[in-house]
């Protein structure tokens, strides 16, 4: 393991190095749902008979059925007093310290060219803190479960991995978190921290050489790369408080080997909130979008918080609000959802997001480093990379934590976390 100024780059290829031959070996015992595909288990009616579902979960079967899940992220019922969206029962994540991505979760699934992904979700009132990384869609190579995982501080090559991108989001609003959402996004034309500049806070040389030996090196360089941020662009303000249930819908779409096509969009309560394209995130048509993973990284955490997810889809089509659908195609003339929020919830504690104004007046420029990529519509930024330390290892967990151990780590330096 290579480690440079407090920054941890683990074993890439679980396959080729101890602890990951050992996790991977205990995991045969899941039955094989690292590799099964995901079949839809809810009552919604968008997921009955619907060939565009790949997955659907309202967790009213009292299971994670074909999750993939740490000991912390667990199934509960509103006859215990667990909040829940609709129906008895809702997946808790409980960020109880020491806390070590515990409450990860996520769906493998056949490769896709577009992935919709919904959910509902609910912070407690306790939650004080940005979701450093939250959740996020991507495609590992179908010769590595875990190609995409590791590579923090190297700028993809689009022919191990498609990146996709990572949900997370950051305080805008004093006193109103977890915060406003956005994406961090790893692309092979990112913007990196140039040598010079990475020297103020890393090792731009073991940095590289790491990278190389994760089959990306460093061709134009020395530098360090972390998640170039795509903001919100379309005029809505959001900013997620705690105690109430928004309605969460992102789209990823591949882009068109050899062209800067990929496109991903955000869509909170219906609402379209961010829509980002003209983004290269594969060169090869072998890398297909086959992967959601709730990361609920929060390493900072002092004192127990929790987050409760329900009705899980997971989809090729827009999916919308209760499963509403639309004949939208994620490309800012329509959406998924018919701007409704919170159906089936009790209590009016579910949110309403409105549109301050409208069409894309895109990114805000926030974080520092380079403007975005290249051909891409300017929303991506560049962080100077975290000088936080890094959570706690995930040696002695549930062998499925390899994906905590082995995921990436980075943050903009404005939230000064690893």
């Amino acid at each position: 393991m290579l480690t440079t100024a407090r920054r941890s780059f683990p074993c890439r290829w679980p396959s080729r190095c101890p602890e990951g031959r050992r996790a991977l070996a205990a995991a045969s015992v899941l039955g094989g749902l690292l590799s099964a595909p995901a079949v839809a288990m809810a009552a919604e009616p968008y997921c009955e008979g619907n060939p565009a579902v790949i997955y659907c979960n309202d967790f009213e079967s009292g299971a994670l059925d074909g999750i993939e899940a740490g000991p912390a992220a667990t199934v509960v019922a509103a006859a215990d007093g667990a909040p829940v969206h609709g129906g008895g029962y809702s997946l808790h994540a409980d960020f109880t310290p020491p806390y070590n991505a515990q409450a990860e979760f996520g769906v493998r699934f056949a490769g896709v060219e577009r992935v919709y992904l919904r959910f509902y979700v609910r912070f407690d009132s306790s939650w004080d803190e940005p979701m450093h990384h939250w959740y996020a869609i991507h495609g590992d190579h179908p010769a590595d479960d875990w190609s995409c995982h590791g590579d923090a501080g190297c700028r993809p090559n689009g022919l191990v991995c498609l990146s996709g991108t990572t949900v997370d989001s950051r305080e805008v609003d004093d006193g109103q978190l977890p915060g406003e959402p956005f994406f961090y996004t790893y692309h092979p034309d990112m913007s990196c921290d140039q040598e010079a500049t990475c020297a103020n806070y890393n090792d731009p040389q073991a940095v590289c050489d790491g990278c190389a030996s994760k089959g990306l090196p460093c061709e134009s360089g020395l530098e360090c790369c972390w998640g170039n941020w795509f903001d919100l662009n379309q005029g809505v303000p959001v900013s997620m408080v705690q105690d109430t249930w928004y309605e969460i819908e992102t789209m990823v779409a591949a882009n068109t080997p050899g062209m800067a096509d990929g496109e991903m969009a955000l869509w909170i309560d219906g609402v379209l909130v961010a829509e980002h394209s003209g983004i290269a995130w594969r060169e090869t048509d072998e890398l297909l979008l086959n992967h959601v993973i709730v990361w609920n990284y929060y390493p900072q955490v002092q004192s127990s918080r929790s987050i409760w997810f329900d009705e899980l889809v997971i989809s090729t089509q827009p999916i919308g609000s209760a499963g509403g659908g639309d004949d939208g195609t994620g490309s800012g003339d329509g959406g998924p959802a018919d701007g409704s929020s919170g159906a089936g919830v009790e209590g009016g504690d579910t949110s309403s997001v409105t549109a301050a104004s409208a069409g894309p007046t895109g990114g805000d420029g926030s974080g520092s480093g380079s403007t975005g990529p290249a051909g891409g519509d300017g929303g991506g930024e560049s962080g100077c990379g975290c000088r936080g330390g890094s959570s706690g290892g995930t040696a002695g967990l549930l062998p499925l934590l390899l994906l905590a151990s082995g995921r990436r780590r980075s943050r903009h330096c404005t939230q000064q976390r690893g």
